[in-house]
């Protein structure tokens, strides 16, 4: 449903008064106030079944600060406790809306509007002011933001979805309704259509770091591969310090609290170093908590922060055994109602048997008191004791890898679900500046947590033709794999969409070839006979669709065709790798 153009805004004024947002939307603009908007079926279901019962503790400030009903009735008021903005849940949150029709007055008598405002109140409590202080921090604004809501949505029949859009990062005096009007309609997509899923800005960042952040945003769990000493470990510390603005003190702080690193050790064969273990010493059974296990709550704590977990030297120990757990659930990320959800990590153990399923309600002891040691936050205990310990969708999982002979090789499994990243590259003047931290950055917002995850949640409107193109490419790839075990399959397909569409299409060709890189060609690996026929039909592809002069002017360089010629003379030893 959209909103009357400014009815829902905040910190943006008129100068010298005037322009207070009216903090409601009418219903009925047809013939007799019939209701005329869209979507109305899914609002009025979901109005009804969120409904409450008792109006009398509902009130709602009418005309210049009146309360009276005298000249409006209450239709139906409805308390919703799913909130989302921008797609984005909005955690311990309520909100109310409600429906008033007007009873006398010499005009509009019988028009319905939907109210919004800050300062109504259910059972005593202002509800909503509370719910748009959550609003505000939940997409990375601050009380003196200027910013409004467009369009508001009812799904699920009880989840309320906000659309909001900033217009500054401080409180704004328009000198005139028609100049706040263009503001905020300058905001809005030019075709009218909402972009949900909106690509990153990038453009004020070098190559290798646009790369890094789009791969993170396709997928949050990613290998930097490279040489040591090339400052991959500092590169997820600052990128974690990016997300904070600049007079934030986390930014300035050696190591902010969405930044952990965990170093891997060669005898790690499972994952209770990681997740942890049940522990029976002393009698009663206790869960010892890992490393990740423990950051994992915390970034559930914040939800609209990015959350960097770094593990150093992922490949001294095997992957598939201490990693297990994490490399199973992430595959079954999914995008319901605008937010990622995923599988537990942890599940919550029963101590009935399966034979009593009426009797399965509560957890074993340990894991209540796990839950009480890891959070203090009432809302995601229950979260937690009802669905076990899930991946929360702003946590990055960022490995360092130093392929040499003390080292372990990265199965296809695991390639099959990372993003790969070489970091051989050298700047020998580079990072000497007195600021040369999270400033190459700038600040990051929380728009790089993962928006989609399958190549569905972006095939639509707009990026059909972009991702189009994509699957002509990809057919051309599998077309040269055939027969080879590096063929690329759904997951890999996916992958290609989410990145194109994050890079918009002026960067499908930068798109193509850095996926190319990170997705296929890090699969590749054995003897000559094994992959020299796939790795020139590649070239082939790859020259012709990626490193191809345009107009006379060469592209830049490509990174998948500079790597396939690497690759290809390796085989003059008899055997070839992405890695080694």
């Amino acid at each position: 449903m959209i909103l009357n153009l400014g009815s829902l805004a905040f910190n943006a004024n008129i100068a010298g008064g005037g322009g207070t947002p009216a903090w409601g939307t009418e219903l009925g603009q047809g013939e007799g106030y019939k209701f005329t908007f869209e979507d109305m079926s899914d609002f009025f279901t979901g109005m009804v079944y969120s409904s409450v019962a008792d109006l009398d503790n509902v009130t709602c400030p009418l005309g210049k600060g009146g309360s009276a009903r005298n000249d409006y009735d209450f239709v139906i008021a409805s308390v919703f406790n799913k909130i989302y903005v921008n797609g984005i849940r909005v955690d311990d949150a309520q909100f109310l809306l409600l429906v008033i029709k007007k009873l006398v007055g010499d005009h509009h008598v019988g028009r319905r509007t939907i109210k919004y405002n800050p300062r109504m109140t259910y059972r005593g409590k202002e509800i909503n002011a509370d719910c748009y202080k959550k609003m505000e921090h939940a997409i990375g604004l601050t009380e003196d933001s200027a910013w409004f809501v467009h369009e508001i949505k009812i799904c699920n029949q009880d989840e309320l979805h906000f659309y909001a859009y900033e217009l500054g990062d401080k409180p704004i005096d328009y000198t005139s309704n028609e100049e706040r009007k263009n503001a905020f309609l300058s905001k809005l997509p030019k075709d009218g259509k909402r972009k949900y899923f909106e690509k990153l800005d990038l453009s004020h960042l070098s190559t290798h770091h646009q790369s890094l952040l789009t791969a993170l945003r396709t997928k949050p769990f990613v290998l930097l591969a490279g040489i040591s000493g090339t400052g991959k470990i500092r590169i997820v510390r600052e990128l974690a310090k990016a997300c904070w603005p600049q007079d934030n003190k986390e930014r300035k702080e050696h190591k902010p609290r969405n930044y952990e690193m965990v170093q891997v050790r060669p005898n790690w064969h499972d994952s209770s170093e990681l997740l942890g273990y049940v522990s029976r010493i002393g009698g009663e059974p206790q869960f010892v908590a890992g490393d990740l296990l423990k950051f994992v709550v915390r970034a559930w704590e914040e939800p609209s922060v990015p959350y960097f977990l770094c593990l150093d030297e992922m490949n001294l120990a095997p992957v598939e055994q201490y990693f297990a757990e994490f490399l199973s659930v992430i595959e079954t990320r999914k995008l319901e109602n605008g937010t990622i959800v995923t599988d537990p990590l942890l599940k919550r153990p029963f101590e009935k048997d399966y034979e009593e399923p009426q009797k399965y309600d509560e957890p074993k002891d340990w894991y209540w008191n796990l839950i009480n040691e890891l959070t203090t936050n009432e809302n995601l205990k229950k979260q937690f004791r009802k669905d076990g310990i899930a991946i929360p969708q702003n946590l990055f999982v960022v490995g360092t890898v130093n392929m040499d002979e003390t080292t372990f090789s990265f199965s296809r499994k695991v390639l099959d679900r990372a993003m790969t990243i070489e970091m051989n590259e050298v700047n020998l003047h580079g990072g000497l500046g007195e600021d040369a931290t999270s400033s190459e950055f700038g600040y990051i917002d929380n728009t790089i947590i993962p928006r989609a995850v399958e190549g569905k949640d972006v095939y639509t409107g707009e990026n059909k033709e972009l991702c189009d193109e994509v699957l002509k490419y990809l057919e051309k790839v599998n077309e040269a794999l055939d027969g080879t075990p590096f063929k690329i399959a759904y997951r890999t397909r996916n992958e290609f969409l989410v990145y194109a569409v994050i890079r918009g299409a002026e960067n499908l060709t930068a798109a193509l070839d850095e996926m190319t890189s990170m997705k296929i060609l890090s699969r590749i690996e054995g003897d000559s006979e094994r992959t020299k026929t796939p790795l020139e039909a590649l070239e082939k592809i790859v020259n012709e669709h990626i490193n191809t002069p345009e107009d006379g002017k060469q592209k830049a360089k490509s990174i998948s065709a500079t790597k396939i010629t690497e690759m290809l003379k390796k085989l003059d030893s008899g055997y070839t790798s992405f890695w080694s």
